[in-house]
């Protein structure tokens, strides 16, 4: 009765009431991304209100909260002027910020301390928040905080180029994240760079080279003369793995001696020089 009234009073035919199979494979249910995030709270609050109809709050690692609450990492920094994001002014190119890490959270801030004379009286340069690298979805981490490293911030390039004591005795102590504080594996990669042991007259070749830089006759170089020398000798290294280099071969030193330079022999004797 049902199909005779709709083929006679709707129009329909024969051909609509085909039988259905009933072990067709049903669609797949689409899978929404979760919509971009609209700046208000942290990124991860938001996703998880897109997935409960009653907002609850992202769980916390507390062992990781315990064992690293109040740690920082402070480094300097400046614009670094790059093709892609280049230098505003000639005034930009002189300002320096202090960029500071929490290790509990993966935070950072940036402050520019005030430079007599200059105009800049000093002030907050960016409130305290997570950053995202470029291109990626992932934000910047606690492995990405060295001196030398690149920060793609809001469109600004900033290169670390120092950081305190505590950081570096900090980066030290935690080798297994910050690979190019661990002595032993820099001595390895600038011997392997160099051929030293293996090629005899590349560890001349270097010593003559350290030798010809301390045009002073000091017997010690500063650090960024022990870097361009590495640099130029062919070895692939960067400011953070020098100052390894160095804190090693200062080692023995006492607190009164200049840590800022490091002895041409003790850099040849822990590269395996003799």
């Amino acid at each position: 009765f049902t199909r005779r009234f709709y083929i006679d009073r709707v129009g329909f035919s024969e051909a609509d009431f085909a039988p259905v199979s009933a072990d067709d494979e049903l669609p797949a249910a689409p899978v929404l991304p979760p919509p971009p995030h609209n700046g208000f709270g942290s990124e991860e609050d938001s996703q998880l209100n897109c997935y409960h109809l009653r907002p609850k709050t992202p769980l916390k690692d507390v062992k990781h909260f315990e064992q690293h609450d109040g740690k920082v990492l402070r480094f300097e920094a400046v614009f670094l002027d790059d093709p892609a994001y280049p230098v505003k002014c000639e005034v930009d190119a002189k300002r320096q910020f202090v960029v500071t890490f929490y290790v509990v959270d993966g935070t950072l801030n940036i402050f520019e301390p005030p430079q007599r004379n200059s105009g800049i009286q000093g002030r907050k340069y960016l409130e305290r928040c997570r950053v995202k690298k470029p291109s990626a979805q992932s934000y910047y981490e606690m492995r990405d905080m060295f001196v030398g490293s690149r920060l793609l911030i809001h469109s600004r390039l900033f290169l670390l180029t120092d950081a305190d004591a505590h950081t570096l005795n900090f980066m030290a102590s935690n080798a297994n994240v910050f690979w190019r504080s661990d002595p032993q594996r820099v001595i390895g990669l600038v011997q392997a760079d160099l051929r030293i042991p293996m090629d005899e007259s590349a560890g001349e070749r270097l010593r003559d080279m350290l030798i010809d830089e301390d045009r002073q006759g000091t017997g010690s170089l500063a650090l960024h003369q022990l870097e361009n020398v590495l640099t130029r000798a062919g070895c692939q290294i960067g400011p953070q793995e020098v100052i390894t280099l160095g804190n090693f071969c200062n080692s023995g030193r006492s607190d009164s001696d200049d840590r800022a330079t490091v002895k041409i022999e003790q850099v040849l004797k822990s590269l395996g020089v003799h």
